[in-house]
């Protein structure tokens, strides 16, 4: 990282010198980053839990779902709010880094948007309605507090806060490490020729080399480590400051999967999976089909990653020239990102319309379970390099490094 001083440099062994740099940097992590990152998200929980305490007086206490004062009041007002909210408050502050933009962006402004809906729809989780602090508390909070059966939070004990330290820099390391191995390559393509335009990322030449799905796959599992990771940090803060235990958002997905449905619902980022599942699955299925309400889950995620986006790459004022240019930022193409989810989807449906065929249900118990997360993941790599562009093409992964322990090579 450009801004970090190293811990230390040294040379490639003589016998490497021809595979090798000459010289490599190895870097710690910067706390500073951490602390500026965690100061961003509780600043926006504290005024999610404002919001919060609205909603739990004007909808839920009086019961008042899908009223004209409910739908105004989030859909006129809260939705708009948290989707302005990003945009106004980067420029502000004047955040440049992408990894902390895609956070103020993307967290707590899209969970608390689908919390909102799903209260206006009256689908908040029971044990989160039962006083005005426990919804507060379930709006505001990132992550999810676990409940017994009696619907009381879990307390979590200094050991286990320790064991997700423990995690926590356990993932720095290995993140760390799968950084310094591929961010060398121009575009994160370690197989296979650089790609020097977005015509040619997006070509259909390309679905026919094993260099794309490999790549695709490389692309996958980083995702996988970097949400992994940033979440077992907020776990760590969340259980600390709270005492309690939280949900487990990541289950290892790109490599236990054993089928589409089992990958977007019970393995990939639970905390989306359950804020759609509230705010628009089940509202949409009310009124209309599982195959409806499946569609308009991955249409809505698929559209607030592009919103995503746009929130990332926004160019600051000092950044933007007489002309409205901006020299050396990086533009998205909007509507790839959709695409994919779209991809996504027709994958669910396929799974309901024919997954409990009775040839399927034979294959799927006769296949190890290793061969069915391959088949899982096969069928989603073609399309993401639809998503991963965007991130991969820009510096998203690299604003990230001062927040891991990495080795890079010095060009001099």
């Amino acid at each position: 990282p450009e801004s970090q001083v190293p811990l230390f440099v040294f040379s490639s062994p003589a016998g490497l010198a021809e595979y090798l740099a000459p010289r490599y940097a190895v870097y710690g992590f910067s706390l500073v980053y951490w602390i500026d990152l965690l100061s961003l998200l509780l600043l926006q929980v504290l005024i999610a839990s404002i919001f919060g305490l609205i909603i739990y007086r004007v909808i839920i206490r009086p019961r008042d779902f899908e009223s004209s004062k409910a739908m105004i009041l989030v859909y006129g007002c809260i939705l708009p709010f948290w989707l302005l909210m990003p945009i106004y408050f980067l420029r502000i502050i004047g955040i440049r880094n992408l990894l902390m933009r895609f956070a103020t962006g993307c967290l707590v402004p899209i969970v608390s948007m689908f919390r909102a809906t799903e209260a206006a729809h009256g689908f908040a989780p029971k044990h989160s309605t039962k006083t005005e602090r426990d919804y507060i508390v379930y709006y505001a909070s990132l992550l999810i507090f676990s409940r017994d059966k009696e619907g009381n939070y879990i307390k979590c004990p200094w050991g286990k806060v320790a064991q997700h330290a423990y995690n926590f820099l356990g993932f720095l390391v290995v993140l760390g490490m799968y950084n310094s191995i591929i961010m060398p390559h121009k575009d994160l393509v370690v197989f296979g020729e650089p790609v020097n335009s977005r015509s040619e990322w997006h070509s259909l030449q390309r679905f026919m080399t094993w260099e794309l799905y490999a790549n695709n796959m490389i692309h996958a599992v980083l995702f996988q480590l970097y949400l992994t990771t940033y979440v077992e940090g907020v776990t760590l803060i969340w259980t600390a400051l709270s005492g309690c235990q939280v949900d487990e958002v990541m289950k290892n997905p790109m490599f236990e999967s054993r089928s589409p449905s089992d990958f977007w619902s019970r393995r990939w980022n639970l905390l989306i999976h359950r804020v759609l599942k509230g705010g628009v699955y089940k509202p949409v299925r009310k009124h209309g089909s599982i195959t409806l309400a499946c569609i308009s889950v991955f249409l809505a995620s698929g559209l607030f990653h592009e919103f995503l986006l746009a929130v990332m790459f926004q160019p600051l004022p000092d950044q933007v020239d007489s002309q409205g240019n901006c020299a050396g930022c990086f533009s998205p193409a909007y509507g790839y990102t959709l695409a994919f989810f779209i991809w996504q989807a027709l994958l669910i449906v396929g799974e309901i319309a024919f997954g409990r065929s009775k040839f399927f249900q034979t294959l799927g118990k006769s296949l190890p379970s290793t061969v069915r997360t391959i088949l899982v993941i096969s069928l989603g790599l073609p399309l993401a390099h639809m998503f991963s562009e965007p991130y991969a093409r820009s510096k998203f992964f690299q604003s990230g490094l001062q927040g891991v322990p990495t080795v890079l090579a010095l060009n001099n």
